[in-house]
């Protein structure tokens, strides 16, 4: 199921991207701390080639009691707005609660944010709609996945089609929320990318008394199962402490513990989503080889489960289907395992491999092995085993095989034979070039 793809400068959401990430705080609570958090997010930012968004509110005019804080306001809000988007080159989200603050909220913000609650106000969604920025619909707590297509209708009605949905729950009872993973698909069937917002959906809302509870051990979890149900971003409220947070401080996530998260996150999207582009440039350009070069193509058996690279330590995947397309949307190859593990030494083994390169929709080469170990530190894939290559009249088999990234070079160790079209050559050593 592919969406449309929206451009936010140098993040792309939607389509074959990758996961995108939507993080910051609840609410701006002071010019210094938003600008430190900021400044820890695009670090990361750049060290994980994450595609972030920065979050944050001006005024949180939805909080449960009066006296709470509320924020900054739209003026000295937007200025740090403002400064975070040049200052670091980050995108950024924030809501807003009426139609005279949307123009104002459009010269600095590159997402608005329609506030779940008022996502069926039709003014407002007109509103946002007209001012032609990107408009993240947060689906009310109280709304179906199928009443969702009401508010992209008022959208559309407008000309914009930059459109981002986001679930965020929906209410069970009083003060709670449970989040139905359902409707990931059910929403993201309306061809605009979905979103799923971890932490409010573990919101407990006025739960505690003059404010909202919630319980963010469970965050964690719930992005883990959304990117799984294949979402095209995560949201998550993140905090310096959150103990200390001055809105939602139940349901944050220390930003320290993000690092660790979006491996995780990274690395189950790679799998359940492995068409997207953090892999198919690559991809691409070696089907390139293999037309031009028939047993030259086995590099790509390494090329379709390079994503387990940066898989978590504990990860492991039974009956692994790994399909990949080219920029047309065509099948190139499947990589079938057995079992897809990450192994204590950080390096990845997948056993009873078996990769297929199509042609079309048929079958033109096909190779096996009985185990296969991807090295992470040195970007090498080898076996001890035996390997077997198919490719029209031509079988080659041998035992123990080496690729190495750096140089494309596919190396069987021992034992190669090459049988084609009923003559036999025995190899030394058999290198495909």
């Amino acid at each position: 199921m592919t969406t449309r793809v929206i451009n936010l400068g140098p993040v792309r959401l939607g389509g074959r991207q990758p996961l995108a990430l939507i993080a910051g705080p609840c609410v701006i609570e002071s010019r210094a701390g938003c600008l430190a958090l900021a400044a820890r997010l695009a670090r990361l930012a750049a060290a994980e080639k994450i595609p972030l968004v920065f979050k944050a509110s001006y005024d949180k005019a939805n909080r449960t009691s009066h006296a709470s804080y509320r924020g900054p306001g739209l003026s000295k809000g937007l200025e740090i707005l403002r400064e975070v988007k040049e200052r670091y080159g980050l995108p950024v989200l924030t809501d807003v609660h009426s139609e005279a603050e949307v123009p104002l909220a459009a010269q600095v913000a590159d997402v608005l944010q329609l506030p779940a609650f008022l996502c069926r106000q039709t003014d407002l969604v007109l509103a946002l709609g007209a001012s032609g920025c990107v408009v993240n619909i947060k689906k009310g707590q109280f709304l179906a996945p199928w009443d969702v297509r009401h508010v992209i209708a008022k959208l559309e009605s407008t000309g914009n089609r930059k459109i981002l949905v986001t679930e965020r729950g929906v209410s069970f009872g009083y003060n709670n929320l449970v989040a139905d993973l359902r409707s990931l698909p059910l929403l993201r069937a309306y061809g605009y990318p979905v979103i799923f917002d971890a932490t409010h959906s573990v919101q407990l809302p006025g739960g505690a008394g003059d404010r909202s509870g919630g319980d963010g051990r469970f965050a964690p979890a719930l992005a883990r199962a959304a990117v799984a149900m294949g979402c095209d971003g995560v949201f998550l409220e993140t905090h310096v402490n959150p103990a200390q947070a001055l809105s939602d401080a139940a349901n944050a996530i220390p930003v320290g513990a993000l690092p660790r998260l979006w491996r995780q996150l990274r690395a189950i999207d790679r799998i359940v989503r492995p068409g997207t582009r953090g892999g198919g440039t690559m991809r691409a350009r070696r089907k390139r080889k293999l037309n031009g070069a028939g047993a030259a193509a086995v590099i790509l058996c390494v090329a379709a489960w390079m994503a387990w690279a940066q898989a978590p330590e504990f990860l492991s995947v039974a009956g692994v289907r790994i399909p990949s397309y080219n920029d047309k949307g065509q099948l190139v190859s499947q990589l079938f395992g057995d079992l897809a593990k990450s192994l204590p030494d950080g390096n990845v083994e997948i056993t009873g491999l078996k990769v297929e390169f199509y042609e079309g929709t048929q079958v033109n080469m096909r190779v096996t092995a009985p185990v296969c170990i991807f090295n992470r530190a040195q970007n090498t894939a080898q076996s001890d085993g035996p390997v077997r290559i198919t490719r029209d009249k031509m079988v080659v088999t041998g035992t123990g095989f080496e690729f190495n990234n750096k140089d494309e070079r596919f190396v069987i160790h021992k034992d190669a034979k090459v049988v084609l079209m009923g003559a036999r050559k025995d190899l030394k050593q058999g290198m495909v070039p």
